[in-house]
């Protein structure tokens, strides 16, 4: 499906001088291969009446696409599609271009976009040949503006996550809720940050970080004091706690926190750094037993009411519980 923004118009100008037709660039759509991502432009030409004899085809269109001011790449038209030839009729007829994209690409635009809009600067370059033979290539240019919610749902199409590989274990959401809503809030925080809302995506992150604190009962009563001979349940509270005072000025206004900004850089910096606080609770001894008796087996959580038994993986966008994967930072 393809989704659609601001449509941007142009013209193409025959070897006589008089128009050939005009067009309009109305959809975008993103698609994901294997290793690549292609995003395609849906375009529209509306060819004037011509004599088929005797007037000029249209042989190719060559397609720049441009983005923040640098270029993104050469985009081709689909086979088939061309060449497109005038009649003594007006004729719609339909173009599709290809852009194929990496994933250093992608982040670029995301960059540029920053959480907001995304203007592609299109240049076309199409060839005509008259009746002869002859060539001629003449230029034209046009503007695609993707708005935020466009360019969201392209992503969705190109099954985009940019960046961390993770496999989250979410216990049940019934008998354990407070490390499950953390997972839940996690997802969240990927959410703001998508839209641009990167304070609230940082104090998501902290909100995280309270509800594993209750979950493990934390405190902060712990410090770096004697830290050459802590374990490694002990140093991940600390890193916790750490992150927490980080975190803290997101979702509290004073004289100091006031002149905080945050920017994507710390949306997304944020969200990794608690995203493996959080992978990090299946490991072996990665938080502290309070039950003499209680024995965990390796790789598993199972202290004061932290289950073994964790559920089969699951998307956590849905709210569900399961697994956390592929965060989009």
């Amino acid at each position: 499906m393809y989704v659609g923004a601001a449509m941007a118009d142009f013209q193409i100008q025959s070897n006589s001088g008089r128009y050939w037709a005009s067009g309009s660039v109305k959809q975008i759509q993103g698609q994901r291969g294997l290793g690549f991502y292609r995003l395609t432009f849906l375009t529209v030409l509306n060819v004037e009446t011509g004599d088929s004899a005797m007037g000029e085809r249209l042989n190719t269109v060559l397609t720049d696409i441009a983005a923040g001011g640098r270029t993104l790449g050469r985009a081709h038209a689909q086979p088939h599609q061309l060449p497109i030839v005038p009649a003594n009729y007006a004729q719609e007829r339909q173009i599709n271009f290809e852009l194929e994209l990496d994933r250093a690409r992608l982040e670029a635009i995301e960059s540029v976009r920053n959480g907001g809009d995304i203007t592609f600067n299109i240049t076309f370059f199409p060839t005509l040949a008259d009746q002869s033979g002859q060539l001629r290539q003449t230029t034209a240019q046009a503007a695609f503006v993707a708005n935020q919610s466009t360019w969201a749902a392209v992503l969705e199409q190109m099954d985009y996550r940019k960046v961390m590989l993770l496999e989250l274990p979410v216990p049940d959401a019934v008998q354990f809720p407070e490390v499950a809503a953390a997972a839940r809030t996690l997802g969240q925080a990927q959410q703001a940050m998508a839209r641009g809302d990167y304070r609230e995506s940082v104090g998501l992150c902290r909100d995280v970080l309270e509800e594993m604190m209750r979950a493990l009962k934390d405190d902060d009563n712990i410090d770096f004091v004697g830290q050459r001979e802590i374990d490694k349940a002990k140093r991940l509270r600390l890193l916790r706690r750490a992150a927490r005072v980080f975190t803290h000025p997101a979702r509290h206004r004073d004289e100091v926190t006031v002149a905080f900004e945050w920017n994507r850089i710390d949306a997304a910096s944020t969200i990794s750094l608690v995203a493996a606080l959080l992978n990090e609770l299946a490991a072996p001894g990665a938080h502290e037993c309070r039950s003499a008796s209680q024995r965990l087996a390796p790789d598993l959580l199972g202290c004061e009411g932290l289950t073994p038994s964790l559920p089969a993986p699951q998307s956590i966008r849905d709210g569900s519980t399961g697994t956390l994967s592929g965060l989009a930072l």
